[in-house]
């Protein structure tokens, strides 16, 4: 760590990734969101050792040590992001998105990567901050963005569990390149899908499903899948259905109460469709299709 902590000027870049697995020898992480406009407000060394808790994994045993407290305020952060750092839920049932934050709520464990310009002390150079493990601790300052009711201007304080079993600690060293996060990629794509039956498919059952396939989980919410019946251009009738989505998060099935009708034009839609990262599409995914006579 340089000299003159305070002379750190921010976060270039940051990504974060949920810790899923945690043995002796392998941590293994989901998918990197990225996060806008971070800065780093404070980084130390924690004196003594960090006993973690019993609910922590028993493989950590062996990982009491020296830890490390890096506060961090973030510009944007989308409350879905917020929520699973802070293993809260959120709520829109109200018209819009509210976060609902209870004492049960257990916070999860996140590896945290990022590049940190420093401009003081006779030194400049880029810096890399690494934690493999560690979690939001104590208070967390939020509030509502004024560019979206969506996003939230937030800060906190991550403790860093610095392990010892896997040779992974958390770390703010020099980085020569100053370029690129030390592993991963953050995910900054949108969700894509296939879907069937296909646009502008004819003689389709009169039993049919309307499919969705993603090529990664989404954030699933089933008023996002609809199925019309083409009335005319200008007038769509909804279709009663249900929709579910697979364990992984992948396949949304729209499954129509009743068959349709015969020799009918219907189109499928999904809107908004957001992935686990927070990128949503900007546009609908939309299928035409024709069922047989």
């Amino acid at each position: 760590m340089p000299d003159g902590i305070m002379a750190l000027r921010g976060l270039r870049e940051m990504t974060i990734e949920e810790l899923l697995v945690d043995n002796a020898s392998t941590l293994t992480y989901g998918d990197a969101f990225a996060v806008e406009a971070p800065q780093l407000m404070g980084y130390q060394e924690v004196d003594t050792d960090i006993d973690l808790p019993a609910a922590d994994d028993i493989a950590d045993t062996d990982s009491f040590t020296q830890a490390v407290d890096v506060t961090i305020k973030f510009g944007k952060m989308h409350l879905e992001n917020l929520a699973r750092l802070l293993g809260a839920t959120i709520d829109t049932s109200g018209g819009k998105m509210q976060l609902i934050r209870n004492k049960a709520d257990i916070r999860p464990y996140f590896r945290w990567k990022g590049l940190v310009a420093y401009l003081g002390q006779g030194q400049t150079g880029v810096f890399e901050l690494h934690i493999p493990k560690g979690k939001v601790r104590g208070g967390v300052s939020w509030q509502h963005n004024g560019e979206s009711p969506e996003y939230a201007t937030v800060q906190f304080t991550v403790r860093g569990i610095a392990r010892v079993n896997d040779g992974e600690f958390s770390r703010l060293v020099q980085d020569p390149n100053g370029t690129t996060l030390p592993t991963g990629t953050p995910d900054t794509t949108p969700p894509s899908a296939t879907v069937a039956p296909l646009d502008t498919a004819t003689d389709v059952a009169i039993n049919t499903n309307v499919v969705w396939t993603f090529d990664e989980e989404i954030q699933f919410d089933a008023q996002q899948f609809k199925l019309y019946r083409v009335v005319s251009a200008t007038d769509l009738t909804e279709v009663a259905a249900s929709v579910t989505i697979n364990g992984a998060g992948t396949v949304v099935t729209l499954n129509p109460t009743s068959d349709l009708a015969n020799a009918e034009d219907y189109v499928g839609m999904a809107t908004g469709i957001r992935d686990i990262a927070g990128n949503q599409r900007t546009s609908a995914i939309v299928n035409n299709f024709t069922t047989i006579a």
